[in-house]
C-alpha cells in the first residue's frame, strides 16, 4: 500500500514538473504518441531530473538526428541550432550549469515543436519567435561568460589569489569559452541572414 501510494506520489510530481516545463494546456496540433519530436520531448525533461553523460549524449544524439531531418528548414534548424550549443554547454558542467540553461533549453523547444506542429504559421510569427530565442541565447552566453562580481569573491590576504571555487569555476568555463568562440560568430551570422530573409 505504501509502495502504491508512493508510486502515485512520483507519477503526480512527474506529470507536474512536465506541466511546468511545457505547458499543461498549451495544444502544439501534434498527437502526443505520433509526434516526431516526441523522444526529444522526453529527453528535454530528463535533463531537468538527471545531468549525466548519457542523458546528455542522447539529447544531443536526437538534436543531430532532426537537423539532419529538417535540414531544408532554416527557421527549425535555428531552433536545434540554440539547443544544441547549450545542450554542449550543460554536457560540459552538468551540475554546476547555469540555473537557467535547463530551462532555456525548454523553452526553445518548446517554440521549436509549436512551430513544427503549425506550418501554417506565418512569416513573421516564425521570426518573432526565433528572434526571441536568439536574443536569450546572446543575454545567457553573457552571463555565463561574465566573471563574477568582485564583492561576491572572498580572497584570503595569505593566498593572494583567487579562492578555490573562482578557479574551478574558471576551468570549467574555458571549455564553454572555447566551444562558443568556434561556433558563435557563424551562428549569429546565419541567424542573421535567417532574419533577413524571413523579412523580406
Amino acid at each position: 500500500m505504501n509502495r502504491t501510494e508512493d508510486d502515485e506520489g512520483l507519477g503526480e510530481e512527474v506529470s507536474s514538473r512536465l506541466e511546468e516545463m511545457f505547458g499543461e494546456d498549451e495544444d502544439t496540433g501534434f498527437d502526443e504518441q505520433n509526434s516526431p519530436v516526441r523522444e526529444l520531448r522526453a529527453l528535454v525533461a530528463g535533463i531537468d531530473w538527471e545531468i549525466s553523460d548519457e542523458s546528455m549524449g542522447a539529447f544531443l544524439k536526437e538534436i543531430r538526428r532532426l537537423q539532419e531531418t529538417y535540414q531544408d528548414d532554416k527557421t527549425l534548424s535555428m531552433f536545434l541550432k540554440l539547443q544544441e550549443s547549450v545542450g554542449k554547454y550543460i554536457k560540459a558542467k552538468k551540475a554546476k550549469a547555469h540555473p537557467e540553461a535547463i530551462g532555456f533549453v525548454a523553452d526553445v523547444f518548446k517554440n521549436f515543436e509549436t512551430v513544427l506542429a503549425r506550418p501554417e504559421m506565418q512569416e513573421k510569427e516564425k521570426k518573432r519567435l526565433l528572434s526571441a530565442d536568439v536574443k536569450r541565447f546572446k543575454e545567457f552566453k553573457k552571463r555565463v561568460l561574465s566573471p563574477e562580481p568582485a564583492g561576491s569573491q572572498k580572497v584570503s590576504g595569505n593566498t593572494g589569489g583567487r579562492p578555490a571555487a573562482v578557479l574551478d569555476n574558471q576551468e570549467a568555463l574555458d571549455y564553454i569559452v572555447e566551444e562558443l568562440r568556434k561556433t558563435i560568430k557563424s551562428e549569429l551570422q546565419v541567424i542573421q541572414q535567417i532574419i533577413k530573409n524571413l523579412g523580406a
